[in-house]
Formats: C-alpha cells, sequence, structure tokens
C-alpha cells in the first residue's frame, strides 16, 4: 500500500480524500490491531518487548495500542533495581531507560552507570563502543538526563562522539524531532529492512493515511474559516500564514482524535501572527 500522496488543487478547496468511514478499511485495520496485541503477549522477552514498544512509537501507532504499552512498562518498570532484566546488554538498557523517562516512570541513571568506569569511559573488555546500534541507542536516552546527572552527560558526550559521522542522529534527538513530520522516514526505513513485521508495516501505512486524511479535513475546516473571515482582506498588513500555524498544531498533537484541539491552537496561533 503506497503512502498517501497530497492532492493540491485551489487554495481553500484542495481536499481530496479516501473515505475513513469505508467500512470494510475500518474491518481491516482493526483486524491488523488485534494481531499487533497478540504480538504483546507473544513476546520472547523483554528485549523484545521493548523494542516491539519502541517500533510501534516511531511508527506512530502509540495511541492505539496506550493500554498495551503502559500495561508492559509497568511490569518493566517493577523489576527489581530498575534493571529491565537487561543488565549486561547496553543496547537493551539504553532502549528501556529511555522508554521508562518517556513515560514518566522513575529511573535511575545506576542504569548505565555500569557500562562505564569512573573516568568516564567504557570498561575494558566491553565492545560497546563498536556497536552503532547500542550507541545511537545510548545517545537517544542520555538526552534524556535530568540536570546533575553527571554520569548521562559522560555517556552522551562519549557516544556522540563515537557516532559523529551519523549527522542526523547526531544533530537532533529523537526526543527533540516532530514526530509527524518523521514517520514518513521510519516507514521507509522499515520497508528496506530484511526482517520487517508485514502487519506492522502495513498497519503504520494505513493509519498514516488515514491521520494525513484528518489533518487535510481539519486544515481545509480552518482554511475556510479564515477565508470567511475576511481579515487578510481588510487588514493589509496581516498575512496568510494559515497552513504554517496547522503545521505547528500538528506538531503538537498529530494523533486523529485530536483534531478540535489542532483547530483552535490554528486560530490561536493564527491571531497572535496578526497581533
Amino acid at each position: 500500500m503506497p503512502l498517501f500522496k497530497d492532492q493540491t488543487g485551489d487554495k481553500h478547496n484542495f481536499l481530496t480524500l479516501f473515505s475513513c468511514k469505508d467500512e470494510k478499511y475500518g474491518t481491516h485495520m482493526e483486524k491488523q490491531k488485534e494481531e499487533v496485541k497478540i504480538m504483546f503477549v507473544e513476546a520472547l522477552d523483554q528485549v523484545a518487548t521493548l523494542e516491539l514498544i519502541d517500533r510501534i512509537e516511531k511508527l506512530g501507532l502509540s495511541y492505539l495500542f496506550e493500554k498495551e504499552i503502559k500495561e508492559a512498562l509497568d511490569t518493566i518498570a517493577s523489576m527489581k533495581n530498575n534493571s529491565c532484566g537487561v543488565e549486561d546488554n547496553l543496547y537493551a538498557s539504553a532502549l528501556c531507560f529511555r522508554l521508562l523517562r518517556q513515560h514518566g516512570y522513575s529511573v535511575s541513571q545506576d542504569m548505565i552507570r555500569g557500562f562505564m568506569d569512573d573516568k568516564g569511559t567504557f570498561m575494558k573488555g566491553t565492545h560497546a563502543q563498536f556497536d552503532v546500534k547500542a550507541m545511537l541507542e545510548l545517545f537517544d536516552a542520555t538526552n534524556l538526563g535530568f540536570e546533575g546527572e553527571n554520569i548521562l552527560d559522560d555517556a552522551n558526550a562519549l557516544s556522540s562522539e563515537v557516532i559523529t559521522k551519523l549527522s542526523h542522529a547526531v544533530e537532533l534527538p529523537l526526543n527533540w524531532r516532530v514526530q509527524w513530520y518523521n514517520l514518513r522516514r521510519q516507514i521507509i526505513a522499515l520497508e528496506k529492512e530484511d526482517n520487517t513485521n508485514p502487519i506492522l508495516l502495513e498497519l503504520a501505512k494505513f493509519n498514516f493515511n488515514m491521520v494525513q486524511a484528518i489533518h487535510q479535513k481539519n486544515l481545509g475546516v480552518t482554511a475556510r474559516w479564515w477565508k470567511n473571515l475576511g481579515l487578510a482582506e481588510n487588514l493589509k498588513f496581516t498575512r496568510d500564514r494559515v497552513v504554517e500555524s496547522y503545521q505547528w498544531a500538528v506538531g503538537v498533537a498529530f494523533e486523529a482524535q485530536f483534531g478540535n484541539f489542532r483547530k483552535w491552537l490554528t486560530k490561536a496561533i493564527t491571531f497572535i501572527i496578526v497581533m
């Protein structure tokens, strides 16, 4: 299934949408969601569960599986010493740390401390510095550090140095990116992987198309509101920035259920620009 392609036309009447209410489409998507829920039950270990959650979130699907993600993270967070059961695996420890921090769980920097010595370098005998996957995950995890967490500061500097050639990752940590505008990159990357889960991939595309259509519908309504308001015609200094304002709103909350929020936030931003 191809990713949704925007259809352009008249400035304020550009919506060419597939029907989000199509019964066949909705039934197929619900079936895919149930299959993904089964994946949580069938995950072989903690690492598999963490990777499933990470993949779901990067594909913009987390709002569809809030209950399953919370239950899984509750179980992992309750493990002794915040170990996540992955004490000897830097990649898995960093991934666990990041996901727990992102979801508001209390997790100590000691989860990373075990891989480093007192000088802020990796302990002798570890090959972590040669594991790009682990370094990328560590870099994203340590960008969630709080002030005064020196171990995370050292780990961040070290991981940044190791992956300095990966400019996109170093220049813009995961938690700094606007998720919706990164989804297309994630879906394309997933398509290229050899071990891609076809269910997740197809669900991600369906969801992307559906949410993209909702965004366009919300923007069409807001654009007509702006045109009917007549400010652009009566106040010559006013700039027509509805689309840019809506993009800001999408960056704050892209999920399908927040359409009204996006429309009102867009209106607020538009008035601020006028003032």
